[in-house]
C-alpha cells in the first residue's frame, strides 16, 4: 500500500477494534482498494469493491499489528498532502473585497462533540500583491487522535481559503485548501458562513447558487469527456506526459451492460487500472461502452513548461469521497505533486503548485460549462 514502507515492530501497540476500527477504516483516506488490498495480501478474495463490505469483514477479523501501522503511515501521507477544490458564485457589488469581510465567530464553526477538535489560529486576510480583491485566510486545526501512542496523540492540521474577486466577469472564486478531512468540513463551513453573510448585505444575489463540479453534474459519457479534456489540456504551464492510473466501474444502475464490459456485472464496483499508453487505450476505447462506464478520477503525469524551472507534476483529478453506493454530492479535488529538477526562480514548490492549480481553473469551467448537464 505505501511503497517501500517498513513498520517499527520494536514497540508495543495498541489495536483498535470495533467501533474504534469501525471509525479507523471509515476515514475517507482508506479507500476501498486499500481494504481490498489487505485482504487480497491475505489470501482472501472479495467481489465486492464495496468500503462498507470490505470493512465488516475487517472489523470481524481484525488488524494485524502490521496492517494497522501500514494504514496509519498511510493515512499520515495523505493528511499531509495538500488537496484543492474551487468554489465560484455571482458577486455584483462594487465594493472591494477587503471592504466587505465578515465578522466571523471561527470557533463556532468547530464541529466536535466530544471536543476532540480544536481551532488553533486562524490569520488575518492577506492581501496578495496588494489586491484589495484577491486574497487569504490561513488556519490550524489541533485533533486528538486516540489511535497514536498516550502522550503523543494531537496532530495538527493546517488549511487555506482564497478569495479573488473578478471585476470583469462579476464573479467571486473561493480556491479551497484542504489537508485532512477536518480542514475540508471547516473550510466548507467558513465559505458557506461567508456566502450567507454576503448574501444578506446583498453583495451576492438572494437565489444566487454557488458553482461547485459535481459527480452528478455529468452523465456518464460527458463525465469522461470532461475528464479527457481536463486531462490532455489542464494549462499551458503543463505538457501532457502519460497517465498513471484511472478509477472506473460499470453503471450498477444500468439494466444491462454491453457484451465489451458483461464480465464487471455483479463482480466490479470500482476498479483502478494502471500502464503503458494508458489515456489513449481509455479513452479512445469504443463509443458504445462509454454511456454504461462510470468514470471516478485520473491521475496524470507532465512535464512543467514554467519561466525558469524545469520538473515534472503528478496530478490527482478526482472526485471526493466517492461511494458507489451513495447518492450524495462528490466535488472535484485535484491533488498536486511537483518535483523541480532545475529552479532558477525564487519561487517555492508550494507557490508553484498554486500557481499551477490557479492556471487549471480557467480550462476546468471552461470544460465543465462544455460537457455539464444543462439544467
Amino acid at each position: 500500500m505505501t511503497e517501500n514502507y517498513q513498520p517499527d515492530m520494536s514497540q508495543e501497540i495498541l489495536l483498535p477494534t470495533r467501533d474504534f476500527l469501525r471509525q479507523f477504516i471509515a476515514q475517507p483516506a482508506i479507500t476501498a482498494k486499500t481494504l481490498k488490498d489487505i485482504l487480497r495480501d491475505r489470501g482472501v478474495f472479495c467481489s465486492s469493491s464495496d468500503k462498507a463490505d470490505l470493512g465488516t469483514i475487517l472489523i470481524k477479523t481484525g488488524l494485524s499489528p502490521y496492517e494497522f501501522q501500514e494504514l496509519k503511515a498511510l493515512l499520515k501521507i495523505k493528511e499531509s498532502t495538500p488537496k484543492f477544490k474551487t468554489r465560484t458564485i455571482k458577486w455584483v457589488s462594487d465594493k472591494d473585497l477587503i471592504d466587505c469581510l465578515p465578522d466571523i465567530n471561527y470557533d463556532g464553526l468547530i464541529d466536535s462533540q466530544f471536543e476532540t477538535l480544536r481551532l488553533l489560529d486562524v490569520s488575518n486576510f492577506t492581501l496578495i500583491n496588494h489586491n484589495p480583491n484577491h486574497g487569504y485566510i490561513d488556519f490550524e486545526l489541533e485533533r486528538d487522535d486516540l489511535l497514536q501512542n498516550l502522550g503523543k496523540n494531537k496532530t495538527k492540521h493546517k488549511g487555506q481559503i482564497e478569495f479573488k474577486r473578478d471585476s470583469k466577469t462579476g464573479t467571486l472564486t473561493m480556491s479551497l485548501t484542504h489537508t485532512a478531512d477536518e480542514t475540508s468540513k471547516f473550510c466548507d463551513k467558513v465559505v458557506k458562513k461567508f456566502i450567507q453573510t454576503w448574501t444578506e448585505k446583498d453583495f451576492i444575489p438572494k437565489d444566487e447558487e454557488l458553482l461547485i463540479i459535481g459527480f452528478a453534474d455529468f452523465d456518464n459519457k460527458s463525465r469522461i469527456a470532461f475528464f479527457k479534456e481536463l486531462t490532455r489540456n489542464p494549462t499551458s504551464l503543463l505538457r501532457f506526459k502519460d497517465t498513471e492510473n484511472i478509477n472506473f466501474g460499470p453503471d450498477e444502475e444500468a439494466e444491462t451492460l454491453p457484451s465489451e464490459i458483461h464480465w464487471m456485472e455483479n463482480r466490479v464496483n470500482s476498479s483502478y487500472m494502471g500502464g503503458k499508453d494508458l489515456h489513449s487505450l481509455f479513452f479512445v476505447s469504443d463509443e458504445k461502452i462509454l454511456p454504461y462506464i462510470k468514470l471516478y478520477g485520473v491521475k496524470c503525469n507532465y512535464d512543467i513548461n514554467y519561466e525558469d524551472i524545469t520538473g515534472t507534476a503528478s496530478i490527482d483529478f478526482e472526485f471526493s469521497s466517492v461511494d458507489v453506493s451513495s447518492k450524495s454530492l462528490n466535488e472535484l479535488v485535484l491533488t498536486i505533486k511537483v518535483s523541480a529538477k532545475q529552479n532558477k526562480s525564487s519561487i517555492s514548490r508550494s507557490q508553484l503548485e498554486k500557481e499551477i492549480i490557479a492556471s487549471i481553473e480557467v480550462n476546468k469551467l471552461k470544460f465543465y460549462q462544455q460537457y455539464a448537464k444543462k439544467s
